[in-house]
C-alpha cells in the first residue's frame, strides 16, 4: 500500500536555519549547565587576576601626534599625483619613522642614552625601540579621532618624564628624516627631469636629421609634391598594368594557336571514308572533299578509263537492242562493260590516294610555314610583355619606397610632435620644481609628547580586562554553542518551528503533590490530554485519512512513547472501541510488564507463523482492550518482517478490532520499526520535552518519508502549560462525576507493584508521568 507524509520533512540546512542560537537556546544554555556557566566566570576572573598580577606589562603610555598634509605643501597649485598618492605616502612615513636610520639617530642623542629605561634595553637597544614604539593612524584618545591626516606614534613604560624625553627624540629625528627625505626627492626628481630633458632634445635633432635624409631621397619633402608625384607613379603603374594585362591576351591567342599549327605539321594524316567520298582529316584540320575530287578528275588515265566505261555502256545499249538476253553477244557486252567500270574504279582509288598523299603534303607545308610565322609571332610577344614586366615592376618598387618614405615621414612628424609636447611638460615641471625648492615641510608636529590618560594609558588594566572579557566570552560562547549543536525540544512549539511538522497533542506532567491538588484531579487534566490527542488522530487529520493502525515510537529511548502507546489505547477503549495494543518493540518488550502477561508467544512467532492471532492476543484488565506481547525475537523474525509478512497480519488485526496501537522500537536504533511503519495507517512521534532532540527527530522524519510511511503528527510530553492548570482549576471547581472503589483503589495505588512495572519500562522517561496507567480503570468503568 503506497503512502505519502502528511507532513513535509525539513532538510537538515532548514532545521539548522530554523533553529539557530536565539534566547530560548541561551536561557536553557544556562539553566541546564548552571555548573559550566560558574566555571567560566570562574577562570575569566582568574586569567584577569593572573594577568594583572604576573603579566610584565608598563604601568604608562605616552604619546605624539603628527600631522601630515593630504598634500604637499607648494607655492604654486598641488598636482594631481599628490593627491592620488596620500594613503600611500602616509604608509611610507609610518615606516619611515620606525626605519633603523630613524632610530640610530634616536639613539645617538646623548640626553636618550643616558635614560635609565635605554640602559636596562641592553644589549639590543635598536630591536627593543622597535619593538616599544607602536605607529597608528587610525587610534583615538581624548574624544579625538587620530586618523586621515593624523599619525600617532605611543611608547609604553614606567616613567613618564623619560617617556616624554624618548618621544621628544623621536620627533626630532623622524623630522629631521622626512626633511631630507623629501628635499633629496625633489632634487633627485630635478637631476632626473634635467637628464631627461637633455634626452629628449637629442632625440628630436635626431629625428630632424631623418626628415632631411627623406627630403633628399624623395627630391622634396613638401607634403603637395609629393603627393603629386605620388599620383604620377600610380596612373603609370596602372597604364603598364594594363599594357602587360594586353599583352599576356595576345600571348595566350598565339599561344593556342601556334599549338594547333605545330601539331598538324608534326602528325600524319587520317584518311576517313564517309559514303562514298573520301575526307582527309588532319588533328585540327578537314581536307575538302571537292579539292579531292578535282585532283583525281585531272588525273588523263582516269578521263581515258571513263571514256572507256561510257563506250562499253553504249556499245551494251546497242546489243540489248539487237539481241535477245542471254544471247553471247549480250553476254560479251555486259562484260566488257564491267571489266571496263573495275578498273576505272581501281585507278579512281589509286589516283584518290595519290591526290589525298598530295594534298596533305601542301597542307603541311603551309602549316609549317605558318607555324614558324606564329612562332616569330609569339617571340616578338613575349620580348614586350618581358620589357612590360620589368617596367611595372619598377613602377612598383618606386611606389612602395615612395609610401614607406612617406609613412615614415608622418611617424616622424608625429614623434616630433609628441616628444615636443613632453619636452615642454619636462621643462614646466623642472621649473616648479626650481620654484617648489624652499617650501614648509609637509611633516610637523600637531599634539607635543603627552601621557595618554584613561585606561587607554593604563596597559595593565586594559589587558586584565580584555583577558577576562575574552575568557568569558570564549566559555560562555562554547557552552551556547554545544547546547545550540544538541539541541534539544524545550517547547512544544518548537515542533512546528524548527521542524515544520504538526502537533497533534501535548501531555502534562503526572506529579501529584503540584499545587498540592488530589491525585483523582491531576489524572482528569491527564485524561483530558490523552483525549485531546486521540480526537486529533481521529477527526484531525488533514486529508480526512482514517488512522486504524497507529504506530506509536521516538527517536530515541527514553522518550515516553511506550507510555504514549499504553494511554492513547486505553483511551481509545474507554471511547468504546475494539483496540488492540501491540508490543512492536521484540527487542526490549515492555508490554507484559504492564499488564502482568506472559511475554510469548507474540508477535514474533506470529510472523514466523508459529502461532495464530487469536492465540497471540490476550485479554487485559480493561475492558474491551486487547494486548499482542512482542515475543521472543530472533532473525527468522526479522527475515519475515522483510519479506513483507506484516502485511497480511495486519489486515487481519484490522478485521477483528478498531484500532491497532504498536508501540514500536526507537526509530534511530532499530529497524523493525520502519518495515512495520511501511504499512501502518500513520506514525506517531513522542517527544519528551527537554531530552529529545530536533536533529534526531528530524532524522527519524526523514526515514519515514523515505520508506513511505504516513506522519500522522508529534506528541509532546511533560509539557507544563498554563492551560493545564485552567483545565486543573475547572476540574476542581466541576468534579468529575465518581468512579467506582473498587477501580478508584487500583488507580491510586501509586506505590503499588503495577506502578513500578511500568515505571521500569517506560524508557528512561524523566518525567513523573512515566508511572502506571493511573486512569485505566476509569476508562473501564466508563467504557
Amino acid at each position: 500500500m503506497s503512502k505519502t507524509s502528511t507532513v513535509e520533512v525539513p532538510t537538515q540546512q532548514e532545521t539548522k536555519s530554523r533553529g539557530g542560537i536565539n534566547a530560548r537556546v541561551v536561557f536553557h544554555a544556562v539553566q541546564r549547565h548552571p555548573l559550566a556557566i560558574l566555571s567560566v566566570i570562574f577562570l575569566a576572573v582568574a586569567s584577569a587576576a593572573g594577568v594583572w598580577f604576573f603579566l610584565p606589562l608598563h604601568k604608562k603610555s605616552a604619546a605624539i601626534v603628527f600631522h601630515i598634509d593630504s598634500q604637499p605643501q607648494a607655492l604654486l597649485a598641488p598636482t594631481l599625483e599628490s593627491r592620488i598618492d596620500f594613503a600611500a605616502y602616509r604608509l611610507a612615513q609610518m615606516a619611515l619613522l620606525k626605519s633603523r636610520r630613524t632610530l640610530n639617530a634616536v639613539l645617538k642623542e646623548p640626553d636618550v642614552r643616558n635614560l635609565q629605561m635605554i640602559r636596562m634595553a641592553q644589549p639590543d637597544l635598536l630591536g627593543w625601540l622597535e619593538k616599544s614604539i607602536s605607529v597608528d593612524s587610525r587610534s583615538s584618545s581624548g574624544g579625538i579621532n587620530y586618523s586621515g591626516e593624523f599619525m600617532r606614534v605611543t611608547i609604553d613604560g614606567d616613567n613618564e618624564d623619560e617617556l616624554l624625553a624618548l618621544l621628544n627624540a623621536v620627533a626630532k629625528a623622524y623630522q629631521a628624516a622626512t626633511y631630507e627625505r623629501d628635499n633629496g626627492a625633489r632634487l633627485h626628481r630635478q637631476d632626473e627631469l634635467e637628464k631627461t630633458f637633455v634626452k629628449a632634445k637629442d632625440e628630436l635633432k635626431r629625428y630632424q636629421i631623418k626628415i632631411d635624409e627623406i627630403a633628399v631621397a624623395l627630391g622634396s619633402k613638401d607634403g603637395p609634391t609629393l603627393a603629386t608625384y605620388d599620383t604620377f607613379q600610380r596612373d603609370s603603374l596602372r597604364l603598364a598594368v594594363q599594357v602587360h594585362a594586353s599583352l599576356l591576351d595576345e600571348l595566350e591567342l598565339v599561344t593556342g594557336q601556334l599549338s594547333a599549327a605545330k601539331s598538324i605539321s608534326r602528325r600524319p594524316a587520317i584518311l576517313a571514308v564517309v559514303g562514298t567520298a573520301c575526307v582527309v582529316t588532319f588533328p585540327q584540320q578537314v581536307i575538302p572533299r571537292a579539292m579531292i575530287e578535282d585532283e583525281v578528275r585531272g588525273d588523263v588515265v582516269f578521263r581515258e578509263l571513263e571514256l572507256a566505261v561510257t563506250h562499253s555502256s553504249k556499245v551494251l545499249k546497242d546489243t540489248e537492242a539487237l539481241f535477245q538476253p542471254g544471247t553471247t553477244q549480250l553476254l560479251r557486252a555486259q562484260a566488257d562493260l564491267k571489266a571496263a567500270e573495275e578498273k576505272r574504279d581501281h585507278h579512281y582509288k589509286e589516283a584518290r590516294t595519290k591526290a589525298e598523299t598530295l594534298l596533305m603534303e601542301k597542307l603541311a607545308q603551309n602549316e609549317e610555314a605558318r607555324a614558324n610565322l606564329m612562332q616569330a609571332e609569339y617571340d616578338r610577344i613575349k620580348a614586350r610583355i618581358d620589357r612590360a614586366s620589368l617596367k611595372v615592376q619598377e613602377l612598383q618598387r618606386e611606389i612602395s619606397k615612395l609610401s614607406t618614405y612617406k609613412i615614415d615621414l608622418e611617424n616622424l612628424r608625429s614623434d616630433i610632435s609628441q616628444k615636443e609636447k613632453y619636452t615642454l611638460q619636462l621643462a614646466d615641471e623642472i621649473e616648479r620644481i626650481k620654484i617648489e625648492g624652499k617650501v614648509p615641510p609637509r611633516v610637523t608636529v600637531s599634539e607635543e609628547p603627552f601621557i595618554v590618560a584613561g585606561i587607554e594609558g593604563n596597559r595593565r588594566l586594559r589587558y586584565t580586562l580584555l583577558t577576562g572579557i575574552g575568557v568569558l566570552l570564549v566559555g560562555f560562547g562554547g557552552i551556547i554553542g554545544w547546547e545550540s549543536r544538541s539541541r534539544r525540544v524545550t517547547h512544544a512549539d518548537e515542533v512546528s518551528t524548527a521542524l515544520g511538522t504538526r502537533l497533534i497533542g501535548t501531555i502534562p506532567p503526572f506529579n501529584a503533590k503540584e499545587r498540592d491538588a488530589s491525585h483523582s484531579d491531576l489524572h482528569a487534566v491527564f485524561v483530558e490530554a490523552i483525549d485531546s490527542t486521540r480526537t486529533m488522530l481521529m477527526h484531525g487529520t488533514p486529508n480526512g485519512t482514517k488512522l486504524r493502525v497507529l504506530i506509536v515510537s521516538s527517536a530515541l529511548s527514553g522518550e515516553g512513547k511506550t507510555t504514549l502507546a499504553g494511554h492513547l489505547a486505553i483511551s481509545l477503549t474507554r471511547a468504546g472501541f475494539r483496540t488492540l495494543l501491540v508490543d512492536g518493540d521484540m527487542h526490549a518488550p515492555s508490554a507484559h510488564k504492564l499488564f502482568d502477561l506472559p511475554a510469548s508467544p507474540g508477535l514474533s512467532e506470529l510472523l514466523c507463523g508459529d502461532i495464530d492471532l487469536n492465540r497471540a492476543v490476550r485479554p487485559s484488565p480493561i475492558s474491551g482492550l486487547s494486548v499482542l506481547p512482542a515475543g521472543k525475537w530472533t532473525m527468522a523474525t526479522r527475515q519475515m518482517l522483510v519479506r513483507n509478512r506484516w502485511q497480511p497480519l495486519k489486515k487481519e488485526m484490522e478485521s477483528q478490532y478498531d484500532f491497532v496501537v504498536i508501540d514500536s522500537s526507537p526509530l534511530l536504533l532499530v529497524t523493525d520499526t520502519l518495515l512495520l511503519a511501511r504499512e501502518a495507517d500513520g506514525v506517531i512521534l513522542s517527544v519528551l520535552l527537554g531530552v529529545s532532540q530536533i536533529a534526531g527527530i528530524a532524522e527519524s522524519m526523514n526515514r519515514l518519508q523515505t520508506v513511505g510511511a504516513t506522519l500522522a503528527g508529534v506528541v509532546v510530553n511533560n509539557v507544563r502549560c498554563d492551560v493545564y492548570h485552567h483545565k486543573f482549576s475547572y476540574r476542581s471547581k466541576y468534579p468529575a462525576s465518581p468512579t467506582p472503589k473498587a477501580l478508584t483503589s487500583m488507580a491510586q495505588d501509586t506505590d503499588g507493584s503495577k506502578t513500578q512495572n511500568l515505571a521500569d519500562v517506560s524508557e528512561r522517561s524523566r518525567v513523573s508521568n512515566d508511572g502506571a496507567l493511573p486512569y485505566a480503570e476509569e476508562y473501564s468503568e466508563e467504557v
